[in-house]
């Protein structure tokens, strides 16, 4: 079921019958019968509960407990981002200077790495700059990128 705003409810309620009322009347009447105007809840615990991510989710840990009785590595990845004109936002200055942060973030650096429990993997280390100026840089971590 799609959210609903006072606004929808008015415009269907004036489809199916001759409603002379306007929308604070409405607003007025969905809180006299019981509706509260609140953040909508997710789907999210939904979604992440079918049937066929609980049965992956299980058999990838079945595989990580028998990987693990056996001795060998669990191998993690991650990647993130950084700014190249990165600046804390808060430092330690001196009464009669001021540090100035770029006003433009810069172009960004899309950092990946390996590791397992004894550490980071020498020479799995990934760097390079990203190309999309869209903000989001997880369409750059491709199959090209993380392979070379």
């Amino acid at each position: 079921m799609r959210p609903r705003t006072a606004r929808s409810v008015l415009r269907e309620v004036k489809k199916k019958i001759d409603f002379p009322r306007k929308l604070t009347y409405m607003k007025a009447f969905l809180k006299e019968i019981g509706f509260t105007w609140r953040k909508c809840g997710s789907n999210r615990s939904v979604l992440m509960e079918r049937t066929e991510v609980v049965v992956a989710r299980t058999n990838f840990l079945r595989k990580i407990e028998e990987y693990r009785k056996q001795g060998r590595p669990i191998v993690y990845t991650d990647e993130t981002f950084v700014h190249t004109s990165y600046s804390a936002k808060m430092c330690w200055q001196a009464k009669d200077a001021t540090v100035k942060i770029p006003f433009s973030r810069g172009e960004r650096l899309i950092v990946v790495h390996a590791g397992y429990e004894g550490g980071f993997i020498k020479g799995a280390s990934l760097l390079f700059k990203a190309g999309s100026a869209s903000g989001d840089y997880h369409s750059e971590m491709n199959s090209s990128n993380f392979l070379n």
